[in-house]
């Protein structure tokens, strides 16, 4: 497991993730087992008045014996009410269920501003709820706790729960990220931001794209060499496509004719793969580290950053050809595309300047500082301004596309590793490997709105609706 562990992590950082998230070491696909997830939903009464801690949660089987699942967060209530949080998680074997079984520790009610403990029932809360977990499926149970029931008196804490199981999200409304330690994809209604389901998948799944019209998400399996295909319409998966042993496929992205562009990390290759015919049309070869990748809007060219090589590779898509290679500063990350697509912008791991250039030329445009350790740069299609993070710090700065002076920061809670920006809701969403979640952010406020909870080391956000 360990041998596992630190590959898993060479290749994540190899592929230009910030940081890898300090916790469990990286699961193994899930196989015949099942899954289960409990998530409390947000607090709607009482909210920061309240805080309690979360002992034991248990399944209860049809016999009437329980089987206990790992909790993954103690503290719930208090400055977090408003948001959902991932309480419990197990991988259980398949079989039908009765319901949970929650035990509190400890509870406090804030009154006229100071905290006072309440006592609480030392038995467990036992939930009616039945439901199967099939082999290889997972389940997600929201958790609703009535805050003003579960008061009694202003002196006694006794959990008012009610638990039902999460409703699909439409494929029209869903976030999915990737989590390439938990070796699952987890389903976001994005426009309520929460988690409504977990689908597993192969060996660590990392880049991931959506085909709108055959209802599709691709998942690069880089341990497995393949990509996964998931109907997105059920949430389950449909089938593979199998690339070259030894490939390690990262990044995805899919052009406009239909092609899919998969970077593949230890081949040192680019493969253009055929998504109906499930099928490889033709590979060209990159630099050593490949790491982020962009299309551009008519789907003619893409482009992939070279991390250990210190160059960006143009790539002719239709034709599948490399057409251009540009010398950058030391450790590119991520590259993204100006408004007009005149503009390719290059962010460095280890450069603390932007590198800026002249399309279709390559000739460059501009160095501009922006300080060291960048982790991701992404264009708002819509402003043209420059969002850009770093790993040194916990926000990320706005830029402006022609004088490249910052204009603005943004709070965020955790070390961002990939933006993406949600035309309908207008908000950046931000990836944080180390917390394991998603910040939305409202990009008119500038302002935090959610945080949302997924698996272990996320890797990749997709959705329908993203401003490119």
């Amino acid at each position: 497991m360990r041998i596992r562990a630190a590959m898993v992590a060479v290749l994540v950082a190899s592929v230009g993730c910030a940081t890898a998230r300090r916790g469990p070491p990286p699961l193994p696909p899930l196989g015949t087992q099942g899954e289960v997830y409990v998530y409390a939903l947000p607090l709607e009464r009482e909210g920061e008045r309240l805080s309690f801690t979360v002992e034991a949660v248990s399944l209860r089987r049809q016999d009437g014996s329980e089987l206990p699942l790992q909790v993954k967060q103690r503290e719930l209530g208090g400055a977090e009410a408003g948001r959902q949080r991932l309480v419990a998680w197990g991988r259980v074997p398949p079989g039908d269920y009765t319901g949970l079984a929650v035990t509190v520790g400890a509870a406090t009610l804030v009154r006229g501003g100071e905290p006072a403990r309440l006592m609480v029932e030392p038995t467990p809360s036992r939930l009616e709820l039945g439901f199967r977990v099939a082999a290889g499926t997972a389940a997600v149970i929201w958790a609703a706790l009535d805050g003003r029931a579960s008061i009694r008196g202003d002196y006694a804490f006794s959990p008012a729960l009610q638990v039902t199981l999460a409703p699909q999200t439409p494929p029209q409304v869903t976030l999915y990220c990737t989590n390439s330690a938990s070796a699952s994809v987890t389903a976001i209604d994005r426009h309520a931001h929460l988690v409504t389901g977990v689908v597993p998948v192969g060996d660590t799944p990392l880049g991931i794209a959506l085909d709108r019209v055959a209802s599709r998400a691709y998942i690069a399996l880089s341990r497995e060499d393949r990509i996964e295909i998931l109907d997105t319409a059920a949430n389950a998966r449909a089938s593979r496509i199998r690339l070259a042993p030894g490939d390690g496929p990262a990044e995805l992205a899919l052009a406009a004719d239909g092609t899919l562009v998969a970077v593949n990390v230890r081949s040192r290759t680019v493969s253009f793969v055929d998504p109906v015919a499930m099928s490889e049309r033709g590979r060209v070869s990159v630099g050593d580290a490949p790491a982020g990748l962009r299309v551009d809007r008519p789907g003619q060219r893409a482009y992939v950053a070279n991390r250990a090589t210190g160059t960006v590779t143009v790539l002719d898509v239709p034709n599948r050809a490399v057409v251009g290679t540009i010398a950058t500063d030391a450790e590119p990350l991520w590259v993204d595309l100006s408004r007009d697509g005149t503009r390719l912008y290059v962010v460095h791991r280890g450069s603390a300047y932007l590198g800026v250039f002249a399309l279709p030329s390559l000739a460059p445009l501009a160095h501009p500082y922006v300080g060291l350790g960048a982790t991701a740069v992404k264009v708002d299609p819509r402003t043209d301004l420059l969002y850009l993070s770093r790993g040194d710090e916990r926000r990320i700065s706005v830029y402006d596309p022609i004088s490249f002076q910052p204009l603005d920061q943004i709070d965020v809670p955790g070390v961002v590793s990939r933006m993406v920006i949600d035309d309908a809701e207008n908000t950046l969403l931000a990836l944080m490997p180390e917390r394991g979640a998603i910040a939305v952010l409202d990009l008119t406020s500038r302002k935090l709105l959610a945080e949302i909870a997924v698996g272990d080391a996320p890797f990749g956000l997709a959705f329908v609706g993203e401003r490119l």
